[in-house]
């Protein structure tokens, strides 16, 4: 018998010592943890206003009141609908973030694709992008160019430099052809 009870004391500790070690609990997993992707316009209360279309919550999330369409259960027809997003960059400095012309946007310290889709405006950081010298080309809703990279629907355009970018336009003003050092690229 007490053979019996020894096994099953060591059983015990070797299946207690198997088990995962528990993480450790910091703000940063804490915080990943309570991000909502959506909150519904009823939610409103539990956001505050900072700036145009930028809330946030009392946990520091930023979300962005942005229009999205819904089909209809049953019909050909969509519907918009409000909500707040919360899946935008948590970088965004909404007291200074403004849109550009085109699928652009910046705020003081980055640049933006930011633009629209179904599922309501559309926003990532485009790490590789010169805040300083970014612009959007002139009559372009989709092309902008930095000081050493051209960027199409906020992707980065390769062998172009906009140092020495030749722009061959249609007859209503949009490019065609972008020519740089004998690399052509046609948006």
């Amino acid at each position: 018998m007490k053979n019996h009870f020894t096994c099953a004391i060591i059983l015990l500790m070797t299946l207690a010592s198997c088990r995962p070690a528990p993480q450790k609990t910091t703000a940063k997993t804490t915080a990943a943890r309570k991000e909502v992707a959506e909150l519904q316009l009823k939610d409103s209360a539990k956001l505050v206003h900072v700036k145009n279309q930028f809330y946030r919550s009392h946990s520091g999330q930023l979300f962005q009141l942005t229009e999205a369409a819904h089909d209809v259960p049953g019909s050909d027809t969509l519907v918009n609908f409000k909500y707040f997003d919360g899946t935008l960059p948590q970088g965004i400095d909404p007291l200074t973030f403004k849109m550009l012309d085109g699928w652009y946007a910046k705020d003081r310290n980055f640049v933006y694709s930011y633009r629209p889709t179904s599922g309501g405006m559309y926003c990532f950081k485009i790490d590789s992008a010169d805040y300083k010298t970014f612009k959007m080309l002139k009559g372009e809703t989709f092309l902008a160019a930095d000081k050493k990279h051209l960027y199409n629907q906020g992707g980065l355009v390769d062998s172009i430099n906009p140092a020495n970018m030749k722009i061959k336009r249609d007859k209503h003003g949009w490019a065609v052809e972008i020519v740089s050092g004998g690399h052509v690229y046609k948006p």
